[in-house]
């Protein structure tokens, strides 16, 4: 699995096999125009940065640290965060 951040139009964090999913679940989800998408592909430690802050400063998240693990981990492509976030 791999790990995308979108920067604008609008911020996200996306988990996807590929660039092309990604952008996919961007549009479907996040944005539904393509145009000035920056996405770029990051880290697994990255993301995992990037969820888990995201979570602490957020109390509106009732998640373990297992399971945000166990999100990262499995396999479902999905957008993790979107918008709002400090990505």
């Amino acid at each position: 699995m791999k790990f995308f951040k979108v920067k604008e139009p609008y911020s996200a964090l996306i988990k996807a096999n590929t660039k092309e999913s990604a952008i996919k679940l961007y549009l479907d989800e996040v944005a539904a125009d393509e145009s000035d998408i920056y996405m770029k592909e990051v880290s697994a430690i990255n993301a995992a940065v990037t969820y888990g802050v995201f979570l602490v400063e957020t109390d509106e998240a009732e998640i373990t640290k297992v399971e945000m693990i166990e999100e990262l981990e499995n396999e479902i492509e999905r957008v993790l965060l979107m918008d709002g976030s400090s990505l």
